[in-house]
This record gives C-alpha cells, sequence and structure tokens, in this order.
C-alpha cells in the first residue's frame, strides 16, 4: 500500500511538471491602466525637474550679485539702499558685499574693521543716530557729537575703543553707519580704532546723497 502511495504522488509530480498553473496575467485594460500611471508619474517628475532647474537660472545670478564680495579699486562709487540713498567710495582693496542693498558691508584691506552702511529715516543725522541708539543728543562721554563735513554734510557720532556709531547725512535725510574692530584679525595686525580714523574720514567724506 505504502507503495501505491508513493507511486501515486510522483506521477501527480510529474502531472504538476507536465502541465502547470497557468500564472495570472492581468487583463490589456489593466496593463494599458498601469503604463498611463507610470507615464503621468514619470512626467510629473520631469515637470518638477525643469520648473526647479528654470527657478534656479533665474535666481541664482541674482542671489550671486547681491552675496558676492568685490574689492573696491578706490575710485568706483558704491550705491547704499535700494533704491539708492546715497553713495560711497570705498578706498583701493576694501572688500564690499551688498552694494546697492539696504546693509552695504566693507571690510579693510588688512580684514581689521568692518563698517555697515544702511539708509536711515528721515531726519537730521544727530535725530537719526540719537533714535537709533536711544540716547540723548549733547556733549560728554557716550554722547552725540556733531561736525561738518568738508563735503557740506554733517556727520553725528558717538565713539568707543572698539567701535563707532555714527550718522551722515543734511537736514533731510541720513545714512547709518556701524564702525567696530575685527578683534582677531586687527590685534594680529596690532591695530587699534585710532590707528584707522584717516581711512575712515575718507571713507565718510566720500558719502553722497542721492
Amino acid at each position: 500500500m505504502s507503495t501505491m502511495q508513493t507511486s501515486g504522488t510522483r506521477r501527480e509530480r510529474r502531472a504538476a511538471a507536465q502541465d502547470p498553473r497557468p500564472a495570472e496575467r492581468s487583463s490589456p485594460r489593466e496593463a494599458m491602466l498601469a503604463r498611463r500611471r507610470r507615464t503621468m508619474i514619470a512626467a510629473g517628475i520631469l515637470s518638477s525637474l525643469l520648473t526647479a532647474g528654470l527657478l534656479l537660472l533665474v535666481l541664482l545670478p541674482g542671489i550671486g550679485t547681491a552675496g558676492a564680495a568685490e574689492a573696491a579699486d578706490g575710485t568706483q562709487a558704491v550705491a547704499i539702499g535700494d533704491p539708492k540713498t546715497a553713495t560711497i567710495v570705498p578706498g583701493a582693496g576694501w572688500e564690499v558685499t551688498g552694494a546697492g542693498s539696504d546693509e552695504l558691508l566693507l571690510v579693510s584691506p588688512d580684514r581689521g574693521l568692518t563698517v555697515r552702511i544702511s539708509p536711515a529715516p528721515d531726519g537730521k543725522p544727530a535725530e537719526v543716530l540719537a533714535d537709533e541708539l536711544g540716547i540723548g543728543a549733547g556733549s560728554g562721554p557716550g554722547k552725540i557729537r556733531t561736525e561738518t563735513l568738508a563735503s557740506k554734510l554733517a556727520v553725528a557720532h558717538v565713539d568707543s575703543a572698539t567701535r563707532i556709531s555714527a550718522a551722515v547725512g543734511d537736514d533731510r535725510r541720513a545714512v547709518l553707519l556701524g564702525v567696530a574692530l575685527s578683534e582677531p584679525d586687527a590685534k594680529q595686525a596690532k591695530r587699534d580704532l585710532t590707528s584707522y580714523r584717516p581711512a575712515l574720514v575718507a571713507l565718510v567724506e566720500s558719502i553722497r546723497l542721492g
């Protein structure tokens, strides 16, 4: 009996091998729908990539221009503000970042001094600076001092050992300046704020409104 069962099992296996059950297949309609879905997905991905590429082409040149640092030649006027509020002529070798924007950054050739310049609200320089710093105008330590430049503009400023806050302008409008020593670089160059004053005077005198 055992032999008969074994023979039967073998015959079943041979029959299964010779006549396998056909694999289930999708209908032509389902295959067409699947292909259509794959095509739509591929088209969507391609469209997204093309859109991203176009955005990069449009945006990157502007980003690069706004963020790129350039070396001043000592003669070219640089715009302050967007729209332009004033211009300044950095000395040769100064690093210029943000030309034509609302925050112009200048770095001295030895990188020991930074000067940030931005448009200010309407008003006289002393008033603008007082509002910016939250202090009163007048004389004495920590108070605002006002001087008339050779350009006939006024400069109001508050000085400390490592920083100068200033506003340069006329009776109608001004620009704000924040001057600071870059401690590691200035220390390495063995310079203090006083040693940079001639360069700062030249910068301030080069400012023109409008």
